[in-house]
């Protein structure tokens, strides 16, 4: 198959960038041809490029229509349905809160998936999604690249505070060095707000007993074989689930070891009491749970069932009504568009509105329909432009005769000054009151 991952950004090591590039990696290496578009590129799609993977930002340079498209971010997903008529797509939601995990609502959307309960509860409690079109796959963990570790002491010496949200000066990781102070272990840091960026956690991960992290991080500790205290602090909100244990695991996994678990407020002595369940044994449970139940390729596994599974029904569905799809291209731009303020935003503007006309042609072939789109998309990309060019001159003209009145009103108010100031201004000053005083005010004749 062809297949395109689309996501708000490939910039940094974080969240659903590392889920796009292990699906990309893996999907590649069975034999897919990938493409990753995202209008934010950085290291991450580097990486990915590196290893013969495309990655765009702009998708006219994708000749080829994919086969469906996989969508982990609301606008981008749009962008790739307007960009490709016909071609059928799936929404993955990877975060409870975050506005790119709104999902966006076409018929040729034949799958949403969740990445955990929460995300689930979202789609169906939020934005009225039914549950039968909701598939649950979970995140998985490269186990080749997550080697387990030498065996655990009986006593943790070293931890790990990883996640992209810790830093010295919040308060949750103040709790936790304190708690770990007072227990005799030494604490470090790893993450993006700590400017401690880790790149390659399978290299450093080994390095510690214990370590406090959540989702994607807590599982490639537990798949490594660390003790994991879940534990989230994201602006300023922060609280913590606990030690994992066999006993929780199976449960906490379909929570995705995230936010929904977190009841406990991160305090030192609550940080302490986790810290106190360490167990060793418990700890090489979790690990072999975990690396049988957790690995990226279940997770691939099912998407590349689900993406086959979509493909095969869209061909066999009767074609969408060109109406359908413009009311819902017109409903989404009117609940979601801001004003085209930027290039991006007027882009995707430009090639939906250029995809709605020519639905309502549908007599038109294939091949007259793609010169069509980019035709209609470069004209109205150009009235675009002259607007705003003729709103920037306005404000420009507006700008200039606001400043000539300006300069006026300064130079009025020096005259007057000067007249006030002046000799015969004072002179004639009891003349000018004796005639205010008759009524008639003294104009100097």
């Amino acid at each position: 198959m062809q297949i395109i991952l689309a996501n708000f950004s490939m910039k940094t090591w974080t969240g659903s960038e590392l889920f796009v590039r292990d699906l990309a990696l893996a999907l590649q290496a069975r034999g897919h041809s990938i493409v990753v578009f995202s209008p934010v590129l950085g290291a991450l799609a580097h990486d990915l490029s590196m290893r013969c993977i495309a990655c765009v930002s702009d998708l006219s340079m994708v000749a080829e229509a994919p086969d469906v498209i996989i969508g982990n971010s609301r606008d981008e997903t749009v962008m790739c349905l307007a960009h490709f008529p016909q071609v059928p797509a799936i929404s993955v939601c990877h975060d409870r809160t975050a506005f790119q995990g709104m999902p966006p609502k076409f018929q040729r959307i034949h799958q949403y998936v969740a990445v955990d309960e929460n995300c689930a509860e979202r789609l169906v409690f939020q934005h009225g999604i039914e549950r039968s079109r909701v598939e649950m796959i979970f995140n998985g963990v490269d186990l080749q690249r997550f080697q387990p570790r030498a065996q655990l002491p009986s006593r943790p010496s070293r931890a790990l505070y990883f996640s992209n949200y810790a830093n010295d000066a919040a308060p949750g990781t103040q709790a936790i060095a304190s708690a770990c102070h007072a227990m005799g272990v030494t604490l470090e840091l790893a993450g993006l707000t700590a400017n401690k960026e880790e790149r390659f956690a399978e290299r450093r991960l080994p390095q510690y007993d214990l370590v406090f992290a959540k989702a994607r991080c807590a599982m490639e500790a537990l798949a490594v074989g660390c003790a994991v205290i879940v534990l989230n602090e994201v602006s300023g909100i922060n609280g913590m689930a606990g030690m994992v244990t066999p006993a929780n695991m199976e449960h906490w996994r379909r929570w995705n070891f995230g936010r929904r678990l977190m009841q406990i407020p991160t305090t030192v002595e609550s940080v302490k009491r986790a810290i106190a369940d360490y167990d060793k044994d418990n700890a090489l449970q979790c690990q072999a749970w975990a690396r049988e139940h957790l690995s990226l390729e279940c997770t691939v596994n099912a998407f590349e069932a689900l993406a086959q599974r979509v493909v095969r029904d869209h061909r066999e569905l009767p074609r969408i009504d060109p109406e359908i799809e413009w009311r819902e291209f017109t409903h989404h731009f009117t609940e979601h568009f801001l004003a085209p303020t930027d290039q991006q935003t007027a882009s995707q503007l430009g090639e939906a509105l250029a995809v709605n006309q020519d639905l309502q042609k549908a007599v038109m072939t294939q091949e007259q329909c793609n010169a069509a789109l980019r035709d209609q998309s470069q004209a109205l990309e150009r009235q675009l432009n002259e607007q705003l060019h003729s709103m920037r001159s306005r404000l420009e003209d507006a700008h200039r005769r606001f400043s000539i009145v300006q300069e006026e009103a300064r130079n009025a108010s020096l005259h007057s000054t000067a007249l006030e100031s002046s000799l015969s201004w004072r002179l004639t000053r009891p003349l000018r009151w004796f005639g205010n005083l008759l009524g008639k005010p003294w104009n100097g004749t």
